[in-house]
Order: C-alpha cells, then structure tokens, then sequence
C-alpha cells in the first residue's frame, strides 16, 4: 500500500535511506520458523498451563489408567478446530492435515478417515466432552508423558515450518520410510531412526534435522546457483569457518552432480559442510557434531551425508517434504490469525520486517542487488462505521499528503470481490530508485478486522504475463475467517494515526542556537543537542541536521564543500547546485539547493552555512525526491526560518 508506513519502499525493497543520509552527513561534518507448545498440568487439577499461561478448564481425572482432559483444551494450545456433532455425543478435531473423530462412551474413533479402537473413549462431565489426553496428543505428534510421582502430565509438540499447511514434526514422527526429501527441491537423503526435524522455513529452503540424543545436527539449506563454483564455494566455508582448523577439503561427484566437502575441527567440536551443485540452486547439507571423537567412529557422515543426492526419485520409501501443490504454489496458512493464500514456492517470507499481523514475501535472488517483486497482507482493527470507500480516500489523502505527484499515477480502480468478499483494487505505478513499479492494492475489510494485500512489482515482473500471474493469483487466493477479537485483541493501522502539526523546540544555551522541528520527528543520533542535532522521521524520510565546527573559517568550508561537491558532479552523484550568498539570521549566509544521489535514489538537499558566535554552523536539510510532497516543502522552509543562533 502507498502510505505513511509504505511508499517508501526502499525500506523493504531497496535501502535504508537514512543510513545513507547518515553516511552523507559524515562527510561533511539469516532464519526458519519453529515454535514449542507445552501443556502441563496435575492430575485433579482445573487448570492447564499452555505455554506458561494458565488455563481454567474441566478438572482434569484418571479414567481406566488414561488422564482425561476436556476437549477445548486442544483448541486453547494447539489452535485445532472443535466440532461437536449428535447432539455433543460426538467431537471432531481438525488440526493441519490430522482430523479425528471419537465418540462419547465407546472405544471407537476415525482418524484420517480410517476407523480405529482406542484404549478409552470420551466420556461426559456434566455438559463438558473428556478426551485421552495421550491418544490425542499422540495423533497430533506431541510427546505425552505422566509422572507418576508428582503426578504431572506433560505435552510437547515441536513445530516446524508452522506457517505450512503441513505439519513436518508429525508426519516424520509417524513415517516408516527409510528417506526423506523434497520433491521442488529435487533432494534425498537417509531418514535412520533417531533421527527429527526441528525446524523448516516456510519456502523450504532450510531445513534441520536433530539426533534424538541430541549429539548432532544436520542442516540442509537451499541457494540460487548464480556463478557459483566448486573453488568459490570451498573458499567461502574456508572464510566461514576461519575461527575452526581445516582438517581436510575435497571434491566429488554424486550421480550427476559435483559436491565440495569440508571437514573443520574446533577444539572438541566438528563440521563438515557439503556443498551440491545443481543445474538452478547450490544445496548445502552441514553436519555438527559435539565431539570429534563421536564423528570419527559413529560412520554418521556415511549413513546419511552419502547417501544426499539431487537425482530426486518418487518412491514408496521416500517421504516428501515438498509442500508445493500441483498447480505449483504453497499454501501460506496463519493460524492464529485465520488468514491463508496461495505463494509460489521460490517466494521467500522476510523475517525482519514482517510482525505479527503483517507478512512480506519476495521474489529474490540470492547475493541480488537488483529491485525485488514483493507481495504482502497487512491485518489491522478498525473503528465502528469504517468503510471500504473511507479507507481508499485515506489512501489517495497519503498520496496528496506525502508523494511527489511526479513520482506515481493511479491506473484505474476496481470495485470485486475476493473469495466471496467485497474489496476494492488499486493498481498504480511508482517511481522507485529510477525504476517504475507497478503496484495493486487490494482492500477488504471483515467484522472485526481489515485487511490491505498488495504487491509491488518490477517493470520486468509487469510485462511477463506468467511472472506477473503468480502474484495475481496470490491476491486472489486470499481467505481468511477472522479469529477471536477477545484473544487477538485491536491491531491498529499505524497509518490511521495523523502526523501532528504541533512542533518541538530544540536548543543549545552553549552553543547558542534552537530550532523548531515537527513534533513527530524523533533523533537519529545519540550526541544529539550539543554541537550537533540530527533529527527526522522514518516514515517521511524528512530530516534535518545541524553541525557545529568550532575554528573553522566560514570561506574555507566554502572552498571546501565546492571541491568536494564538484567531484559529486564528476562522479554523476551530485547535480549542479544552485548557489547563492543570502543575508539571514543577521548575518551573510551561503545557500545551496541540490539533489544528490544516493544509491539510485535521488534525494533534495537544502544546505545553509554562516558564521556566527564564534561558531561555523552547518544546516542540511534532506527529503528524498519521490516524498517531495508540498507539505514536506513547506515543512522544510518551516525548519530552516524557525533556526536562531543568538
């Protein structure tokens, strides 16, 4: 979306511009996605502990030898839908790919659709459905254990990968097949016993397993091929892991494929790293061991590492990771929040920007300086009475309020549905770093929440109806039902709260100067307010940065920053300046406006240099062009009259 929070999007696409204002001024002056949930609780007890937060419930009771637990406490820990049928003499628990039904007072039950006896069937307590709380958590993949002491009941389930529709930890926990692999990724191995998965990133590109003893780790992990090389590939593990003694580096082939393997000891610890070249991506399979002793005799590198292999076969032994469909996309399902779509599966979720209620996807090459393709769903609350109309007149009021009117232009606007759901579309182009960007945003808004998803693509992307239709068909294959707004609680839209027009005075009694900034800035250094103020807004991308130089002629500065801007000219970073020697602030001051650019994004510059007190004072005041709003000029002017040195 083009907002406050969002049409600068260099912040995710490209750079972090106030790190380069940063630099400017000087001049002058990885991760996978796993989770543990853990029940806990003693027998007789009413109250549960999911995950550290107590949970009043039905009290808790042995029957036959199983510990009974009620049913909705599956739901409170494990997100599972509950469905209670015949009366409430039947319930169904639907979690990931796992459904079960059990039937009050007898030993039958379905689980996947295949009828099963169990030790001991629900049974009613009052109005409230008791369920085997091992036989449970053993179909869902969790560890039951019941200490027969203390008598305490502990569920674990580790998750991996649990924004995929499967559920990784379970299905290997079950499996009987002697292999595991991927069949996107086209890769294989051993899966012996002992062995787990402890963590997969939704777009599968790592994935870890772990002995059960927990002695050893086996990472897997998949990159873009680019120029890669056996040679380049062997010195970057030797740069890697530097820290370790190289104990042995080699070459090899597998089936068709050319593999690097290094060995690197640490005082008691070991890796070997193996790196496969494929014909599209590099997969690199890394085994840690705690002991080195342990990795020279256990044969753990033959058992597994030699058996990796890029000549992926479908076999009744192997079991398939992949979550990729036949239609070739992943199904990205939160829930918490009770949203899912559909992503290709070489999209890769960002992990640094994306919170709770917001995720970022994108399509992005490995070591890739060139703009990437994003593709995002934003969640928010809303106040009683909103609506679709109100929320894209928010939107067109952020474009007035906070773009250059050169740097976009709305293509059209479309009133649909998705899913059933009535939304609004807006497709329009940015002009990002000196590349146009084609953006759609779709608005929908539920009973409790809203929801914005959008992407943000290449002229590239734009132009290739097969690229630009995965993110189409992403937008489109957007659900979601809404989850409990007592449990979730409001999101706000940061975009709903207005900038403030008050200001803030800022000054310094020693070195005598102030100046008034807009009460939303906020410092963006430390040693603020003494011989140097630099503030701004990460949101406006507007700052401003004052310097104090103590003997420093205010006609050598001059000479100085005429040099050095002339080699900006030169460089093709810098334009030509607009000089000019005003009088202001009771004295004579040299002017410049200018853009310079950094790092394809053009920025304006106004910079204000004069002599006074004893002091050289230095002003800048920046404002990347594509937010070159007449408000943030205005603000700027503002900025600079405000300033006294007395």
């Amino acid at each position: 979306m083009i907002n406050k929070g969002e049409i600068f999007q260099m912040k995710r696409l490209w750079i972090p511009i106030m790190v380069l204002l940063i630099l400017f001024c000087s001049v002058i002056s990885v991760s996978a996605e796993s989770s543990t949930i853990e029940l806990s609780f003693k027998l007789g007890s009413d109250t549960v502990s999911v995950n550290g937060k107590n949970v009043k419930t039905q009290a808790t009771f042995m029957e036959n030898g199983n510990v009974m637990v009620a049913a909705d406490i599956f739901k409170e820990a494990f997100g599972a839908d509950i469905q209670y049928k015949d009366a409430g003499k039947s319930v169904t628990i639907k979690y990931a790919d796992t459904t079960i039904t059990l039937y009050v007072d007898q030993k039958k039950a379905v689980l996947n659709g295949q009828e099963i006896t169990i030790a001991q069937g629900p049974v009613m307590k009052g109005t409230i459905i008791m369920l085997p709380v091992k036989f449970i958590a053993d179909s869902l993949g969790a560890e039951c254990t019941f200490n027969s002491k203390t008598q305490e009941v502990k569920v674990i389930k580790e998750m991996a990968g649990d924004k995929s529709i499967k559920d990784f930890s379970l299905i290997l926990k079950k499996t009987v097949k002697s292999q595991v692999g991927d069949s996107y990724y086209k890769w294989q191995m051993n899966f012996p016993k002992g062995l787990k998965i402890s963590d997969r990133s939704f777009d599968g590109r790592h994935t870890n397993f772990e002995s059960q003893d927990g002695t050893y780790v086996i990472y897997i992990s998949v990159y873009d091929r680019a120029d890669d090389t056996a040679d380049s590939l062997m010195a970057t593990d030797r740069d890697t892991y530097s820290d370790y003694t190289l104990v042995s580096q080699t070459t090899g082939k597998k089936d068709t494929s050319v593999y690097t393997k290094s060995v690197f000891k640490g005082d008691e610890d070991v890796w070997e790293v193996r790196n496969y070249l494929g014909d599209q991506w590099v997969l690199e399979v890394s085994l840690y061991m705690d002991s080195y002793e342990k990795y020279m005799n256990n044969g753990i590198d033959k058992e597994i590492l030699d058996t990796f292999t890029l000549n992926y076969r479908a076999e009744s032994q192997l079991e398939d990771l992949s979550d990729v469909s036949q239609e070739g996309f992943r199904k990205y399902e939160d829930k918490n929040l009770k949203f899912s779509l559909d992503v290709a599966p070489e999209w890769t979720k960002d992990e640094y920007y994306s919170k709770y209620n917001t995720i970022d996807f994108f399509d992005v090459a490995r070591d890739s300086s060139e703009s990437n393709s994003q593709f995002s769903v934003h969640m928010f609350s809303f106040p009683a009475g909103y609506t679709l109309d109100d929320w894209v007149k928010a939107m067109y009021q952020d474009f007035e309020e906070n773009v250059n009117p050169d740097y976009y232009k709305i293509i059209k606007e479309e009133n649909g549905t998705i899913k059933g759901i009535p939304c609004k579309k807006i497709y329009y182009t940015q002009n990002i770093s000196g590349e146009t960007v084609y953006s759609c945003d779709a608005f929908l808004i539920g009973k409790n929440y809203k929801y914005n998803v959008f992407y943000h693509v290449s002229a590239e992307t734009y132009q290739d109806a097969k690229k630009l239709a995965k993110f189409e068909r992403a937008l489109n294959s957007f659900a979601f039902t809404e989850p409990d707004s007592k449990k979730v609680g409001p999101l706000m839209d940061p975009n709903d709260i207005e900038q403030p027009s008050s200001k803030i005075v800022k000054k310094n009694a020693q070195y005598k100067w102030s100046m008034e900034i807009p009460a939303y800035f906020t410092p963006l250094e430390d040693n603020n307010d003494q011989d140097s103020a630099f503030y701004g807004s990460d949101e406006t991308m507007l700052s401003v940065r004052l310097s104090v130089l103590k003997n420093v002629q205010l006609e050598a500065m001059i000479e100085y920053f005429d040099e050095e801007f002339a080699k900006g000219v030169k460089l093709g970073t810098n334009q030509e300046a607009d000089k000019q020697l005003i009088t202001a602030k009771g004295t004579k001051v040299y002017q410049y406006k200018y853009v310079v650019e950094l790092d394809q994004t053009k920025v304006r510059v106004e910079s204000y240099f004069l002599n006074k007190n004893g002091n050289l004072y230095v002003v800048d005041i920046f404002c990347p062009e594509f937010s070159l709003s007449q408000k943030h000029q205005q603000e700027m002017e503002e900025i600079w009259q405000s300033m006294k040195f007395e």
